[in-house]
């Protein structure tokens, strides 16, 4: 029976061809430009109903094809040949090689987040161009849902929401009486524009032992942002307390509460094996977000001076 074909939306093509689960098929209803996805947990049913229309119009219907395991290797190996930073082009090479390539690959890269975003642009550019070469091969018509954003466009966004992030916490925390300073350090203060790690360091007075206020505004931040932001707590005679912790209760039965130490300070955590090293803590040159007028000199800043 002839019928008018209608555009597909090309993006689900891309999401479903991505999509490696044997247990579902996806399949492109010509006539009206849906997707339709069958899975093993469907109702039998419903499954026979599904290839029986399928069967009884078998022009009407296309299933779409899989990004291969090859492929999809071939992928990260042609995007590693394009990483400009020497030291973590050879952590992937070293990464792809042997069982667990991908697990390992997206560790890697998960630590550069401006090159995870060029990782995400460059695969999805490549399932795209196979998309276009599949619909075209079965000549069919397909659109776009929506304007791609660039790889300079996404890493805008999240420079963005890291700035927004660290700003609303500076805000909040130069308010508590008891803070005299706040400083950043980590690869933002490196110069990242998205940074794998975003430092930020309190100073408290001497003689506070309850950081209930500071803590909640932390975890705000945190469930907001969330950008691999850590929070590390000092006393102004540089005391080195441990860091912050993003959990509600204090303590839980999480086995990183087991730590010596954990949550001595209620909603300070410890970290097993870690020793805090003043000359790692301030190897980049930490920035002064905040400063009690109150005091006269930058605990961080002549502290930086003195090693």
């Amino acid at each position: 029976m002839a019928f008018k074909r209608k555009s597909v939306n090309i993006d689900e093509v891309c999401d479903a061809m991505e999509d490696n689960n044997t247990e579902i098929e996806y399949w492109l209803d010509l006539k009206t430009g849906e997707m339709i996805f069958v899975t093993d947990y469907d109702e039998q049913s419903e499954r026979e109903e599904i290839f029986e229309a399928i069967d009884y119009e078998p022009d009407r219907f296309r299933e779409i094809p899989t990004i291969s395991s090859d492929e999809a290797y071939s992928y990260m190996e042609e995007f590693i040949k394009q990483v400009k930073d020497e030291n973590l082009r050879e952590k992937l090479q070293i990464a792809i090689q042997g069982k667990g390539a991908f697990r390992r690959f997206q560790n890697v890269i998960a630590g550069d987040p401006e090159e995870e975003i060029r990782c995400f642009d460059y695969k999805s550019k490549r399932v795209k161009e196979e998309a276009i070469e599949w619909l075209e091969s079965e000549r069919i018509e397909w659109k776009e849902r929506y304007k791609t954003p660039t790889v300079e466009e996404r890493i805008s966004k999240k420079e963005q929401e890291i700035k927004e992030g660290i700003k609303s916490f500076v805000e909040k925390v130069s308010q508590i009486d008891y803070v005299i300073e706040l400083g950043l350090l980590g690869s933002i203060r490196r110069g990242k524009k998205v940074g794998a790690d975003i430092d930020l360091t309190v100073f408290v007075k001497n003689d506070t032992d309850n950081i209930d206020r500071l803590s909640k505004i932390y975890r705000k931040t945190y469930g907001r942002y969330h950008y691999y932001l850590d929070v590390i707590l000092l006393k102004e005679d540089k005391t080195y307390l441990g860091h912050i912790c993003f959990r509600k209760d204090c303590p839980t039965r999480s086995v990183d509460c087991v730590v010596q130490g954990c949550g001595d300070i209620k909603y300070v955590r410890q970290y097993q094996d870690f020793e805090f090293d003043e000359r790692k803590f301030l190897k980049d040159g930490p920035l002064v977000l905040w400063h009690n007028p109150e005091y006269p000199r930058s605990i961080i800043e002549e502290w930086f001076k003195e090693i």
